[in-house]
């Protein structure tokens, strides 16, 4: 479900990602943060060298400068492909830059600073002080009921995307502008962040818990003839149960928004389903006979 959750934040962030983010290219002396999906050994922050290359676990010597970020997780991703991981998700943000060649309000991309110069209020982090949150800030995703942190949140802020610790911790670069976030088993989170962060420290962003059925009805019936098929193997997660003679089966106890069933009986093909433990109705999942 995670997955899913960062497919999504991926299109949209494709599709509203500001051009000259998109445009910006790396050199030496920057400073990045490589994030891979679920390797956390291949999440590793490194400064471009002289040459424009950083040193990377498996890897070796990767050569991204003069590339975007964007570019450069492409090519990540491609090295990582090719006989480490299977379509390995990666992004690559970048965090600073040297101060001879932050970019001034109308300048080149090169234009430099004096050395004794005061940072500019883009760089300074002024907007995010001026909210009582330091730039970068690390940030809490907690449940707003027990309090407790949220693992694997995902979260979409300036052009970035973000993915909480075990223990909901995460750090953003800028804490300011609109957010997406999105956890399994709560509620959207969307719109501007000073409205729903709660300063502290620690900073948090409560998430609210979506409503879940206290009980699933699922019934299991032929795809063709649409009767219940009995004694069907289901399996949730370490649960192992059977339909009974009506077809049906049963979950309770329910912690989370989905899971996915596996569903099995000799002559039919394997089936898996997605369940919404939102929906207290019955829900009904058809097995296709083998051929």
């Amino acid at each position: 479900m995670t997955r899913r959750i960062l497919l999504c934040l991926w299109m949209v962030l494709l599709a509203c990602a500001p051009a000259a983010r998109a445009q910006e290219t790396l050199g030496p002396g920057d400073r990045i943060r490589i994030w891979v999906k679920g390797e956390p050994e291949l999440t590793v922050e490194r400064v471009l060298d002289a040459n424009g290359a950083i040193s990377y676990p498996l890897l070796g010597s990767v050569e991204i400068g003069g590339r975007s970020p964007v570019e450069a997780a492409r090519l990540i991703a491609k090295a990582l492909d090719d006989g480490y991981l299977r379509e390995p998700l990666v992004q690559v943000n970048l965090l600073s830059r040297p101060r001879s060649t932050i970019a001034s309000p109308g300048a080149g991309p090169a234009s430099r600073e004096p050395a004794g110069a005061a940072p500019s209020a883009a760089t300074s982090g002024s907007v995010a002080a001026s909210a009582g949150l330091p730039s970068p800030c690390p940030i809490e995703i907690v449940d707003s009921k027990t309090g407790r942190g949220i693992g694997g949140a995902a979260m979409l802020l300036g052009g970035k995307i973000y993915q909480s610790n075990r223990l909901g911790q995460v750090v953003v670069d800028q804490p300011a502008g609109r957010i997406i976030l999105l956890a399994d088993g709560y509620n959207v989170l969307q719109g501007p962040l000073e409205e729903f962060v709660q300063v502290g420290p620690p900073h948090r962003l409560p998430l609210t818990p979506v409503a879940l059925a206290e009980e699933v009805t699922v019934k299991v019936v032929d795809a063709e003839t649409k009767q219940p098929l009995a004694d069907v193997e289901v399996r949730l997660d370490q649960m192992k149960i059977r339909t009974n003679s009506k077809g049906v089966f049963k979950v309770r106890e329910i912690k989370r928004e989905f899971a996915e069933v596996k569903l099995t009986r000799k002559g039919y093909k394997p089936t898996r389903k997605l369940l919404d433990f939102k929906d207290p109705l019955e829900q009904v999942i058809l097995m296709v006979r083998n051929e």
